[in-house]
């Protein structure tokens, strides 16, 4: 419902509310301008116009904190804009997305991101508060290559895996902003990466590829400590550690997927493990077949709560036993990390020749350049016999 007035303070003063909804009254003096009075007793200034045929609606500020003075001189001034063929909310837009600060294009990015782990998004976080803080709350618009390529070098000096990490969180950052991030005219605010200049200059940080793993020579030894722990590691729960090694040694999970595992996601009777895909790191569902040895082992774990390997924290499983598993570095004289157990499982498989497809769906590995990955399909039964091959020439190597 709309209606007309001479706008002036005793005028909007005396509008009654609404029984229900909201009544638009216009200005007689100033045409486009309008008042609009809610339910609930709000009376909100706004401008209505038209631009190339289109109707323009900017709200101007809320009565009394506006003035009826101040809401016609910001009226004039938006339909100043608007006769020169800017839109007012666009415009207001644009300006705020070209003060947008690295902090804000991050909450952006990972918002928008809901395929993101909570694990990715801490570690972002955590990065960028190291080695960018000085930068968080400076406009993504004054952050520039010369400033990326000195930085990137400094960080650098310390360490060159931790400067090419947080220039790729960057770079993905301000690819975001470019896809974001616009002007009146719909035309991108963020027209180069910054980021870039690492590229054209060869100034990225050669990265030596970690692939260490168990030797097999060292196999007994690591299984000695790990297989004994409820005889010497003074820690609450030993067995929990054991097992939860000996999981990943034994199927190549991730190890943040291994500690989050839920009773509900296996079947012991038919041996198979089933990972939803929002708990993988690809986002791709993970169902693997169970060998005799793990089905035992699981099976022989106690239910606490709904999760295999239970942890005291919020998330109420297992977090990276650190302290163990410096103990069983200690014990058994083998240097080793969660990732080593992971790749021990695939060099025990390449040396018994499984496939690389079937390694992929062992490891739940996607190659997204490689067309004919898509095509191959492998169900658990078909994964059943490579998985029992690798758990046999496990446990020959453990007990040799």
């Amino acid at each position: 419902m709309e209606r007309q007035g001479n706008f002036t303070k005793t005028y909007i003063e005396r509008l009654p509310a609404p029984d229900q909804g909201r009544v638009t009254y216009k200005d007689t003096k100033l045409p486009g301008l309008q008042l609009r009075v809610s339910d609930t007793g709000s009376k909100v200034f706004c401008l209505r116009s038209n631009l190339r045929g289109k109707t323009v609606r900017v709200t101007l500020g809320k009565f009394p904190k506006v003035t009826v003075e101040q809401a016609r001189k910001l009226a004039k001034s938006k339909l100043a804009e608007i006769a020169q063929g800017s839109h007012p909310n666009r415009r207001k837009k644009a300006e705020e997305a070209k003060s947008v600060t690295l902090r804000q294009a991050l909450d952006d990015y990972i918002a928008s991101h809901t395929n993101l782990s909570p694990r990715s998004v801490s570690d972002y976080r955590a990065n960028l508060k190291l080695y960018l803080s000085d930068w968080l709350d400076k406009p993504l618009l004054n952050i520039s290559r010369d400033a990326v390529e000195i930085r990137h070098k400094l960080i650098g000096e310390k360490s060159p895996t931790q400067a090419n990490r947080t220039m790729r969180i960057l770079r993905a950052i301000f690819e975001y902003a470019h896809g974001k991030y616009e002007d009146e005219n719909g035309i991108p605010i963020f027209l180069y990466n910054p980021v870039k200049r690492l590229s054209h200059t060869r100034a990225w940080f050669k990265e030596p590829r970690r692939d260490t793993y168990i030797k097999p020579d060292d196999l007994p030894k690591w299984w000695q400590a790990v297989s004994t722990v409820s005889d010497w590691l003074d820690t609450p729960d030993p067995i929990l550690v054991r097992d939860y090694l000996t999981l990943i040694l034994f199927t190549g999970l991730r190890r943040g997927e291994a500690a989050k595992i839920q009773w509900d996601w296996l079947d012991l009777n038919i041996k198979t493990l089933t990972i939803p895909s929002n708990e993988t790191k690809n986002r791709h569902a993970h169902s693997l077949p169970l060998s005799d040895y793990i089905t035992d082992t699981l099976q022989n774990r106690e239910h606490v709560n709904e999760f295999v390997f239970p942890g005291r924290g919020k998330t109420g499983h297992l977090i990276e036993p650190k302290k163990p598993i410096i103990k069983i570095r200690e014990r058994s004289g083998i240097n080793f990390t969660l990732h080593d157990l992971r790749r021990t499982f695939i060099t025990v498989a390449e040396s018994l020749n499984i496939r690389d497809y079937t390694l992929k769906r062992l490891l739940n590995h996607r190659s997204s350049g490689d067309v004919t990955d898509g095509y191959i399909m492998s169900d658990v039964e078909r994964l059943r016999e490579p998985m029992n091959a690798i758990s046999e020439k496990l446990l020959t190597l453990i007990n040799s």
